[in-house]
């Protein structure tokens, strides 16, 4: 799945309209604030540990995401967010 996909799945996770925002102005792969906000919207719960990054969902699709953390843990926390949100979104079809 490309970034931009992850990224229109997680706005409709949100209820973000995604084709009137523009990548540098909502981008929760690339902005902390962004990603504490939707995992707050969502109920995502993250967390670091173990050289992981975890994001989920469980109450709602039993999602768990993890994404191995190399050198920035903010960045991986961002990606297992946005990728839990994306999860969220994709099952609302």
């Amino acid at each position: 799945m490309t970034d931009r996909e992850l990224l229109e799945f997680a706005a409709k996770a949100a209820d973000i309209s995604f084709s009137h925002i523009d990548i540098g102005t909502w981008n929760p792969l690339a902005d902390n604030e962004d990603a504490f906000k939707l995992a707050v919207k969502l109920g995502i719960t993250f967390r670091t540990k173990d050289g992981w990054a975890t994001a989920g969902y469980p109450l709602k699709t039993g999602c768990e995401v993890h994404v191995a953390i190399v050198e920035d843990k903010y960045l991986s926390a961002r990606i297992a967010i946005t990728k839990a949100a994306s999860i969220i979104g994709e099952s609302m079809k």
